[in-house]
C-alpha cells in the first residue's frame, strides 16, 4: 500500500507528527479539529 501525504497551505499545519491528510489509493484519512 503506497501512502501519500496530503497538505494545504490554506490550513493550519500540524503540530507534532501528524499529516492534514493521507491518501492510500483506496482511502483517504483526513484529521481535523472541531471547536
Amino acid at each position: 500500500m503506497t501512502k501519500r501525504r496530503i497538505a494545504t497551505s490554506g490550513a493550519p499545519e500540524a503540530l507534532g507528527p501528524y499529516s492534514q491528510a493521507i491518501d492510500t489509493g483506496a482511502q483517504v484519512f483526513c484529521s481535523g479539529q472541531v471547536g
